[in-house]
């Protein structure tokens, strides 16, 4: 949980200088007017269709898996593609594939704290992890105004210190995945509910029992977390 709360917060400080500085970014490199006020929209299509993708690929592989991938690429799309672009093309492209990530990042925050929770600490937890992030959420904007000024009007430290978080904050949200169950390519966790709360549930696994006595998730003798063929 710590790990996953320290990655969040540092993916804040990173996630949100694209959105909110793209436009001002490339209007004061001489974009064209026209364009520039469709750029912000252009990454919100993005994102639309990010946060639909994510959670499908993540019902089949794993959300930390798919949200790894999400943020690490987020990262890279920044010091690879948004740092050089100077063309129309390179800034579309960017605020496009940037929109996607930026999109399955928000659609998977909370999720990834789910399969690391008990049921009765879902909603304490959710919470916690929100209010650090607020953190982020609060002060990125200010400090990434701070190094603009500090370069003179560069947005080449701006970008790195974006990138960077992104990775670094990534780095540490996997780092849960890793501490559950080692180094492999492709593996998924979570948590069983019905040992969790069996006074609540029991009435409730019974009767799924008998719905669809094949669903092993609500079985009473179901494996206690944490478990790796699940997600």
């Amino acid at each position: 949980m710590l790990l996953v709360t320290a990655g969040f917060t540092l993916l804040t400080f990173g996630v949100y200088i694209p959105i909110d500085y793209l436009v001002v970014e490339r209007l004061s490199s001489g974009i064209s007017t026209n364009l520039s006020q469709f750029l912000l929209a252009i990454l919100n299509a993005g994102s639309f269709f990010g946060r639909l993708g994510a959670g499908m690929i993540a019902d089949r592989i794993g959300t930390y898996n798919v949200f790894a991938v999400v943020c690490y690429l987020a990262g890279i799309f920044i010091l690879a593609i948004w740092i050089p672009a100077t063309s129309t093309a390179g800034t579309i492209v960017f605020a496009v594939l940037f929109g996607c990530c930026s999109g399955a990042y928000v659609s998977l925050a909370a999720a990834r704290v789910v399969k690391i929770s008990p049921l009765p600490q879902i909603g304490y937890r959710v919470g916690l992890i929100f209010l650090f992030a607020s953190i982020g959420g609060l002060t990125t904007n200010p400090i990434a105004g701070a190094i603009l000024s500090y370069g003179n009007g560069s947005y080449l430290g701006m970008k790195v210190f974006a990138g960077v978080l992104l990775l670094a904050g990534t780095t540490c949200v996997f780092g849960t995945r890793l501490l559950h169950t080692g180094l492999k390519l492709v593996a998924k966790f979570g948590v069983y509910f019905a040992r969790l709360m069996p006074i609540r549930m029991s009435r409730y696994v019974t009767l799924t029992n008998r719905l669809r006595p094949g669903l092993s998730l609500f079985k009473e003798n179901s494996i206690p977390y944490p478990y790796q063929e699940g997600h």
